[in-house]
């Protein structure tokens, strides 16, 4: 009987060697491939090669893309189907669509192609399912499920009830030199592994089509079957199918986690135990870590793990890899370029629970450099912030950089202080000891002003815009300001609580710049003005009381000069004077209603006005005189006072 099995699957095989084309119609393609083709071929020995392009030539093999052969790819149970019918020359029937397992299906588009192979294998004897009505077609095949499939090609029936049970097997398809003396039958076998074994399952089936073309001359024996040859009808043992463990299986998918975050390793299979590692290497019984408990990820990783089982073949690896979870970059509320000077620059990040860090000094913050952030940056002048933000379990953000340039401010012209209204004398009056000087009176502050500050300088100072900060000190008239070192020149401000200036004068001070005389305007009361009185002190001299035309004397008399301004007409003013000089005096002498009070007195003069009709007052009005060129007396000037 097994001489006749052994005739009847060679008689296919010697016609298919004898006639190339029969394999070569297996190949779909019009073009033959060669491993020149393929990109994952060009580091592979030159023997190896050889074996490929020998079977590329042949369509027993065609690679997995166009340019991709899978040489280091797991070979699968479909595949080892094609190649032992194409490599033993059985009759593949293309038209069978469908197949006599349960797990094989036309519409599959990994495995539906084989059907036809499948079934060729399965008729010749040379290949079974797995159980329970199944193939298989994309499972994996171990190095002595394949040496079994070879060997029976050759019409051996290798001894299965060995331990392992395909020892036997592995034995007679390396002493045919069929595959290496090394091959180890619990591996799972590559596509590198199917190309050795094809090529080496040719070479020793060439060997028996010799053997038998030698005895095709030689008188058949006498055979009282006279029937045809035909496949045997008893059932082929059924190659025991070793079993996979199940692949691990983690508790955390893979992707961006948190740093600390616990994963869990786990497989389906039953006492498995399951070696991981994490330095890219493959894992296995004897390389990596066997696994004991969760591990935490700290940093950027991938794990690769196996599970192994005395008795099943090493599962498929699991590979995952974990990043560390970012922060988010802060960003900033204004956007960088020119901004006024004194704007507010707000901070935020959208990682919760997040502490933003910033410098101003161009250095890189961190969690140890910079400020930790919590408030809004007022920005005064030209400067770049950079800003991360940090949280514990997460990466440090990427640095934020905005940098801003302070606007020139804009000029605004503060209210002009002047005497009498702001102060007494536009000239400040020295001060108790030497090196001082004294603003007299202070009154009137401009709407918005709170307070006076004075401050010295050497050269005269420039008018500051209203609003910004005046340098100085808080100033109280009558109070010696220091004018030492040649400071002469006072800049008196009046500003805001904040010090901003709002008003604004600069006064030189000068040596005796106190005239000897002062001159000073008695109250006038609202309602008609018929007279101005103005008293000196202390006693001028002759040469003044000695005037007696007003104009020779005064200049002018101006009702509110600073605003909606009056002109006294002076043309029909008289001038009289008393007490202390020698001039015309009053009538009767001295002051009206006659004589005048013993001792010295100051010199006193009264401006009779008689103009019609008389010039009118009122409550708040200023009256200012001023007096001729020549005359070293200071202007003087009277607030109008309600009559009553």
């Amino acid at each position: 009987m097994k001489n006749r099995i052994s005739k009847w699957l060679l008689v296919p095989l010697v016609a298919s060697m004898l006639l190339p084309s029969a394999v070569a119609s297996a190949e779909n393609s019009t073009t033959t491939k060669t491993t020149a083709d393929f990109k994952d071929l060009a580091g592979v020995d030159a023997a190896l090669k050889a074996k490929i392009d020998a079977l590329l030539s042949k369509g027993v093999f065609e690679g997995i893309s166009e340019d991709s052969f899978g040489i280091d790819d797991n070979m699968t149970r479909a595949q080892f189907a094609k190649v032992l019918t194409l490599i033993y020359g059985v009759n593949v029937n293309d038209s069978v669509t469908a197949s006599s397992f349960s797990d094989v299906k036309a519409d599959d588009s990994a495995n539906g192609w084989a059907i036809p192979y499948i079934e060729a294998a399965k008729k010749a004897g040379l290949l079974n399912g797995t159980g329970n009505d199944t193939f298989q077609p994309g499972g994996d095949v171990t190095l002595g499920q394949f040496a079994t499939g070879l060997v029976r090609g050759l019409g051996v029936k290798p001894d299965t009830t060995g331990s392992p049970w395909y020892a036997d097997a592995v034995k007679q398809a390396i002493n045919k030199k069929i595959l290496p003396e090394e091959t180890d039958g619990s591996k799972l076998a590559t596509r590198a592994d199917l190309v050795v074994g094809a090529y080496g399952g040719q070479q020793a089936y060439v060997a028996i089509k010799k053997e038998e073309e030698a005895n095709l001359g030689k008188e058949p024996e006498k055979d009282t079957n006279t029937t045809q040859p035909t496949a045997p009808t008893t059932s082929t043992p059924t190659i025991p199918v070793q079993l996979s463990a199940a692949k691990p299986t983690v508790s955390v998918s893979a992707g961006a986690v948190l740093s600390g975050t616990v994963v869990s390793l786990s497989t389906t299979t039953s006492g498995a135990a399951i070696y991981y590692t994490t330095d890219t290497t493959t894992p296995s019984a004897s390389n990596g870590t066997a696994y004991s408990g969760p591990i935490v990820i700290t940093n950027a990783v991938t794990i690769k793990a196996v599970a192994v089982k005395s008795g099943y073949i090493t599962s498929n690896v699991l590979e995952t890899s974990y990043t560390i979870q970012q922060a988010e970059a802060p960003t900033a509320n204004v956007a960088a370029g020119e901004v006024v000077s004194g704007m507010t620059v707000t901070l935020s990040t959208t990682t919760s629970g997040a502490t933003i860090y910033y410098t101003t000094d161009t250095t890189t913050p961190s969690a140890t450099n910079g400020t930790a952030y919590s408030s809004p940056i007022v920005i005064t002048s030209d400067v770049t912030i950079r800003a991360i933000a940090v949280k514990t379990g997460m990466t440090d953000s990427a640095v934020t950089n905005v940098s801003y340039t302070v606007q020139a401010p804009q000029y605004v012209e503060p209210v002009y202080l002047y005497a009498p209204r702001n102060f007494t004398y536009d000239d400040p009056a020295d001060g108790s000891t030497t090196d001082t000087a004294q603003i007299i009176a202070l009154e009137n502050l401009p709407a918005g002003a709170t307070k006076w500050m004075v401050s010295t300088t050497v050269d005269e100072p420039e008018t500051p815009s209203a609003g910004t900060e005046f340098n100085g000190i808080d100033y109280t008239a009558g109070d010696d300001i220091d004018i030492s070192e040649g400071k002469n020149w006072i800049a008196i401000a009046a500003a805001d609580d904040d010090g901003n200036v709002v008003g604004f004068r600069a006064l030189l001070h000068a040596e005796s710049t106190s005239p000897s005389v002062v001159a000073s305007l008695s109250q006038i009361s609202s309602g008609d003005l018929y007279m101005i009185t103005i008293t000196f002190n202390p006693t001028v001299s002759t040469d003044l009381t000695s005037i007696t035309d007003a104009k020779d004397l005064i200049a002018s008399i101006i009702i509110n000069p600073d605003s909606n301004p009056v002109t006294v007409d002076l043309d029909s003013a008289t001038l009289n004077w008393d007490g202390g000089g020698s001039g015309g005096g009053f009538p009767g002498g001295g002051f009206p209603g006659g004589g005048s009070p013993g001792g010295s007195l100051p010199s006193m003069a009264m401006i009779a006005l008689a103009h019609t009709p008389a010039y009118q007052v009122q409550a708040g009005d200023v009256v200012r005189v001023t007096f001729k060129n020549g005359i070293e007396i200071e202007n003087c000037s009277t607030s109008v006072v309600a009559s009553g």
